[in-house]
């Protein structure tokens, strides 16, 4: 049986869309060979329905038994956006109907049409790439530097691996490559969720819970920025996120903040009150 109850395929888009920017470099470089020198995200919100509405559409059987949509617009003005409008309706029409669509536009005006008939090179369709996750050797992804991108190897291809290899391979990885906890624990829940889709949720679940936490906090970031600012203030809130998590060991938390261990308590007692201090602050 599954560990958890199944997602809908929202909640997979959910968590792509989430990582889109972290991945996305990755997947360019290894995979559509190209490298960003900026990459800016733009609003993704279109509109909901179209004023669209062609003049004439015709269903045309010729007599050498061409069959297709015969797309008519009357227009009386030079209008400049006229290639892309008639664009929208050759899409919309053969997504409908499912035949080809030729289109002729008549011209009323009385001055000379200046209309483009056709979008520029660059900007008319042409198919896109498909990458099918499938079908990628999941080392190729395993062997980023980005969590959110490793966690994208359980949907890829084991090359007949079997999954209760592969999946401590990919736990490990974004236990080494993720910054601090939380970070940690975000990457892990997103693992797997997107496990589901391969129906490897319970055994992914299982091989986590059963694997130590071996991430060097020594080498974290919340840690190198509290030593180098030499402040005790730092350790403190990191006290707070290991102790917090319930995965580690009294003495696994004095080690990694460097403190002795019978002081610990002393520190996670200063911790929670300096916390009810801030959260009283800001209310």
């Amino acid at each position: 049986m599954s560990h958890s109850k199944k997602i809908g395929h929202k909640h997979y888009d959910r968590i792509f869309r989430q990582n889109i920017k972290k991945i996305l470099p990755d997947i360019a470089r290894n995979f559509i060979g190209v490298e960003f020198s900026a990459l800016e995200p733009l609003p993704t919100d279109l509109p909901i329905t179209l004023d669209l509405r062609p003049d004439a559409v015709f269903q045309v059987t010729t007599t050498d038994r061409q069959n297709f949509l015969l797309h008519i617009e009357f227009q009386t003005a030079n209008e400049s956006d006229m290639a892309f409008r008639m664009a929208m309706y050759n899409l919309l029409l053969a997504h409908k109907y499912k035949l080809e669509v030729r289109q002729v536009v008549i011209y009323l005006g009385s001055q000379p049409s200046g209309m483009e008939t056709q979008l520029p090179s660059f900007m008319q369709l042409k198919g896109y790439s498909l990458l099918n996750l499938c079908e990628i050797e999941y080392t190729s992804l395993l062997n980023t530097s980005t969590p959110e991108t490793i966690i994208m190897s359980v949907l890829s291809n084991l090359l007949d691996e079997n999954p209760k290899t592969v999946l401590p391979e990919i736990y490990r990885r974004i236990q080494a490559e993720c910054s601090d906890q939380g970070h940690l624990q975000k990457v892990t829940q997103q693992l797997i969720i997107l496990s589901q889709l391969r129906n490897l949720d319970s055994l992914t679940h299982e091989i986590i819970q059963n694997m130590p936490v071996i991430i060097d906090f020594k080498e974290n970031i919340l840690y190198k920025e509290g030593r180098k600012e030499g402040r005790e203030e730092g350790k403190r809130q990191l006290l707070l996120k290991m102790w917090r998590s319930g995965r580690f060991s009294q003495t696994e938390i004095a080690e990694s903040i460097e403190v002795d261990e019978n002081e610990l308590t002393g520190l996670l007692d200063l911790a929670l009150e300096e916390e009810k201090q801030r959260n009283r602050s800001t209310e």
